[in-house]
């Protein structure tokens, strides 16, 4: 900091202090207070640069907390999706199932009416 090359030692601000005309001293004056100014600006950028690194730590953390919590409800409508497939799948089992019992209880029925059919024709017949 150029600032930082330009400090006095002790010694020399007093000899500039007692040698120096009157605005030499409110120079040098000046000058001891601007390098007060500068390190309570340099303290309070390090305050302003903790604060700010406190709301960006913040920050991430809602956006990780979000993300977490979206990739949770997505896991959950997978899961949630595929067991509504087995479900699915499950009924359509047995939806194949009863149609085919009931293909064969028609087959039943149709016999069933065939031998009545054969039975009136026979007795008719007698």
């Amino acid at each position: 900091m150029f600032l930082g090359s330009l400090v006095m030692d002790e010694a020399s601000i007093m000899n500039l202090l007692t040698t120096a005309p009157p605005m030499a001293a409110f120079a040098g004056y000046l000058f001891y207070q601007n390098i007060g100014n500068v390190k309570r600006f340099d303290e309070l950028m390090e305050k302003q640069d903790l604060r700010e690194q406190d709301l960006r730590s913040r920050y991430d953390k809602v956006i990780s907390d979000l993300q977490l919590e979206k990739s949770q409800i997505k896991d959950e409508a997978n899961n949630t999706k595929t067991a509504l497939a087995i479900r699915i799948e499950g009924i359509d089992k047995q939806l194949d199932e009863m149609e085919k019992k009931f293909d064969r209880l028609i087959l039943i029925v149709d016999k069933i009416q065939e031998k009545l059919t054969d039975l009136r024709i026979s007795r008719g017949a007698e």
